[in-house]
This record gives structure tokens, sequence and C-alpha cells, in this order.
């Protein structure tokens, strides 16, 4: 009875500490009191029930820091669901040691546990078990609130273990519907199914780049080269642009840019919009442009069934999805140590296949991983590569700019992502003479980096940017208002219809209205204006929730 005291008490302070002292810490212990009480009940010895209970905290915290470490994002119950083997595989093999530190905690509270359980193999007793699982459970009632809330924010507070246990309670508890809708009352918005107008002939091909973790380094008074520069500028000067992401989990960025929806509207389940909203969203950017005789395809920096991406893009209306294994030769997790060249071969293969077939208009969206984080090793090392980063350091010292390894490294990398950018571009011209493109750049989020360049930098964090590119044509149209003014993710699909000259289909002509009315008093973006064109598409059964 001694040693188990003894490591109930030490496991109840080890699990306290855990997240760091967080809002939460008390929440696991009566979680973790609760799974020794129930450990007990279902026939381990209780200090092997102890054991097991420390063994499933210890693998949890463990693998929720390396997702942390990925994603920006702890280990959530509904990963059992969206998460794919092929994720965990990449975890594993991009952070070794913790990994090998997460077995290891396995293996050594396994083992005590067996032998505890041949030597030690008594029961504090059926009355004890569940007056122990009655305490615990009252302490994890007067506790679950706060865990929830915690787990809910958009700043989750070093929450490892609760964020996927409270989510666990939640779901059990709550039955959440990852299927709803979060939306204010408003009036519908009408003739959201109206078809666009058919497209001038000489309408030119569109390609929509997603620029893993990049944002303009001069957003935090850092150097630019000129052609660096040039590129954030683009052909329309360039424009502020505000993802719902900051840090991590890419698909949301993907998810609002393709969709022309805000992943706000689905509440605490949009990391999983992919995952369960598949087949029951009918408008989207490439259903737009396959309306105007696009052909659409998309290339993936990802193996598509994560999150279940892959089958989503093809049920908004992506006509092929080309995962890493369909245009490099070999998917292992090297892919994320590739320059974007990959990607970008992968899109002018494509394009050029289209064209020899049958000659028609071609919709390529490109995801990229170059930029993707951590940033504190070097990634490519090559000449010119290595004189970027020289002198980035050499002119931020030159302004008196604190050098940070990690910014320097993130820059060197930009300087890649560029080159890569601007051979893809001249080899589209040399290729295809003759042929129109508007290329649209957009940066998905900005890295957690940024955190420690400007820990109070607020909204800022979540401000990257959107321009155009041009081969063989001008745009068509500028952006509507100011161009300071940022440009939310969930328009880009506007933004590609005016620059590359595309009648308004219905969806994308009540955006124009809600945007042109945002100066309105009820006209904010987020406001009855947007929530009316969602209810619309809901009533038009453009989208389905459950």
């Amino acid at each position: 009875m001694a040693i188990y005291l003894a490591l109930v008490l030490l496991g109840t302070v080890a699990v306290y500490l855990i997240e760091n002292n967080s809002k939460t810490g008390w929440f696991l212990v009566a979680v973790f009191l609760f799974l020794c009480a129930a450990f007990d009940l279902a026939g381990l010895g209780s200090v092997a029930a102890v054991l097991a209970a420390l063994g499933m905290f210890g693998a949890v915290a463990a693998l929720s820091s390396m997702k942390r470490r990925m994603t920006r994002f702890p280990l959530f119950y509904n990963d059992l669901l969206a998460f794919d083997r092929s994720v965990f595989r990449d975890i594993f093999l991009l952070y070794r040691r913790e990994a090998l530190i997460a077995l290891a905690i396995c293996l050594v509270l396994a083992a005590p546990a067996a032998w505890a359980q041949h030597l030690f193999d008594f029961h504090i007793g059926l009355w004890a078990a569940l007056g122990l699982g009655t305490f615990a459970a009252i302490g994890m009632s007067l506790t679950v609130g706060r865990a929830l809330k915690n787990m809910r924010g958009w700043m989750i507070h070093r929450a490892l273990v609760s964020a996927f246990f409270a989510q666990a309670i939640d779901q059990r508890l709550m039955r959440a519907d990852m299927r709803r809708l979060e939306l204010m009352p408003a009036e519908p918005e009408g003739n959201l199914t109206t078809s666009p107008a058919a497209a001038k002939a000489n309408a030119p091909h569109v390609i929509v780049v997603s620029h893993e973790s990049t944002f303009p380094p001069s957003l935090y008074g850092y150097p630019e080269e000129e052609d660096i520069a040039e590129f954030f500028r683009g052909r329309d000067g360039g424009r502020p642009l505000v993802t719902e992401i900051f840090g991590g989990q890419s698909i949301m960025t993907s998810f609002a840019c393709q969709t022309g929806l805000s992943t706000t509207i689905f509440g605490p389940n949009r990391f999983y919009a992919t995952r369960f909203w598949a087949g029951r969203i009918h408008v989207s950017l490439p259903s737009f442009l396959a309306e105007h005789g696009y052909q659409t395809r998309s290339i993936l920096s990802v193996d598509g069934r994560w999150m279940g991406l892959g089958d989503f893009y093809r049920s908004i209306g992506f006509e092929r999805v080309l995962e890493p294994g369909d245009y490099a030769s070999e998917w292992t997790t090297e892919i994320h140590a590739a320059r974007d060249s990959v990607m970008f071969s992968g899109a002018v293969a494509e394009i050029a296949r289209v064209l020899k077939e049958d000659g028609s208009r071609s919709y390529t969206l490109v995801e990229t991983l170059g930029n993707h984080g951590p940033h504190n090793f070097c990634k490519f090392d090559d000449p010119r590569v290595a004189a970027s980063r020289a002198w980035f350091v050499a002119e931020c010292a030159h302004k008196g700019l604190p050098t940070n390894p990690e910014m320097a490294e993130y820059y060197a990398r930009l300087r890649a992502t560029v080159d890569d950018y601007r051979t893809m571009m001249a080899q589209l011209e040399a290729e295809h003479p003759g042929q129109a493109f508007v290329v649209v750049n957009i940066g998905d989020h900005q890295p957690s980096l940024v955190s420690k360049l400007a820990p109070d930098a607020g909204e800022r964090q979540y401000l990257t940017f959107l321009s155009v590119d041009t081969i063989g044509t001008e745009i068509a149209a500028s952006l509507p208002g100011n161009r300071d003014d940022p440009w939310l993710v969930f328009n880009v699909d506007l933004a590609v219809a005016l620059y590359a000259g595309l009648p308004l289909n219905g969806f994308l002509a009540g955006k124009m209205r809600v945007i042109e009315a945002a100066q309105a008093p009820d006209g904010g973006i987020f406001g009855t204006g947007y929530a009316g064109l969602v209810h619309g598409l809901q009533a038009a059964g453009l989208i389905r929730p459950a």
C-alpha cells in the first residue's frame, strides 16, 4: 500500500507539473486519478494501474509536443480521426529525438507495470476504487469548463495533455457535430446560384501558388533584396493578406482559399473541415473556373490522405489531385527538405500535358513546402542562397536590427523560393509562346519564429501577402479598396476572377457586394453581410450541414 500511495502522490505532482502549471493542471490531476481508479476496476493491480495511467499521460505529452513543434497545435482527440499514419510517420522521422523519448516513456513504464502486476497484485478495494473514481469525476466536473475554454481558444496556453482529454470528454458528453455551422442570424443573400457569363476566348491560364510560411520581411522592418521585394509587390503593388491561422495547420489556409469560405464558420471544429465537409460544399474556386471551361488540378506538397485533403479537393471540383509521388520520383519525408522547384516542375509538366492534349485553359494550384519550419537548421546552402543569407545578416547589422538566426534562415529559404519561382515563370514563357498566364501568389501563414521577433505583434502575426504576376497579358482589374487594406484569404477566389478578367457567378458577385458594403454600420465582413452570404449558400443547397 505504501508503494501505491507513493506512486499516486508522485504521479499527481508530475501530472500537475507536466504542462508547466498551466490553467488546466487540476483538471489533469482529476483525470489522472480517474484513470487510476478505472484501470484498477478493470482488473489491473493498483500499482500497475498508476503506472499505466502515467504511461498514457507520458505518451500523449510526448506526441503532443512533437505535433505542436510541427503544426503549433497540440494533440487533439479528433486527431485519431483526422490524422493518418503518414503524418505521424513524418513527425517521427522529422523529430527522432522526441520520438525516441516517447517510445522510451512507454517502455520504461510498461516494464514496471508488468512487474508490479506480478509482484504487487493487490487492489485498493472495490469501494475505495469507486470512491476514488467518484472523487476524480467531481474534480473533472469542476475543472472541465476551464479546460474546454482553454482548448477552444485561439491561443492554447501551454496545454499539451489537457487539450487531448478535454476534447475527448467534450465529444463523449456533448456529441459535438463535426458538420455544423456557427453563424449569427442574418437574412440570406439571394441569387447565389447564378452562372457566370461566358468568358472571352483568350482568357488566361490561372495558377495559384500557396507559399508555405511566407511573409514579407519588411513587415517587421527587415531588409529585402530588390528582386525579393519585387516578388512581393507583383503587378498590382502587392496586398497584405489576412490568414486565419498563424504558425501551422496550413490546410485551413488552403480550405479558405479554395472554397471561398471562412473556416471560422465551423467554430472549434474548423481544424477538421477538410475531413468532415467533403461532398458537402458545392461552391469553390475550381468549380467556378470549370464553369469557364478550365481544366483544374492541384499539386499537393503532402500525402492526400492527410486530413482527407485529397478527397476534399476532388469533392470541390479538382479534376486531378497530384500528390508528391505523382510528380516526384519518390515521396518520403525528404519532400520536406526539397526546394519548391520540385512542386513547380510538377506544375509546369502538368500544364504542358494539358496544352499538348487539347489546348484547354488550365487552373493549377501549387502548394509549396520550401519554407516549412522549423528554421533552426540550414536547409539549403548553395552559393546563391548562402550569399543572400550573408547579405541579410550584414544588412541587419548595418541597420542595427537583431540578427535572429531563425530569421536569417527564413530569408535564405525565401531566396530559394523566389529563384525557383522565377525559373518556373521563365520556363512557362519559353515553352508556351503566345499563351497568357495569370499567377496569384499568396502566403500560407507566418511561421512560429515570428512570435520571437515580435511577441506583442498581435494581428500582424496573421498578415502575409497577396501578389499577382502575368505572362503574355496584363491584369484585367485591380482589387477594390485601398491597397494597404488587408485582403482576406477566403476572398482569394474573387481576386483570381478580377485579375483574370472572368465574369462573376452569383456567389462571387455576392461577395463583391459584401466587400463594397464593408464600411456600412452592419456591413463588416464577419457581420451580417457575410453571415447572410453563408445562409444563402445553405438555402441554395451549395453548403450542406449535417
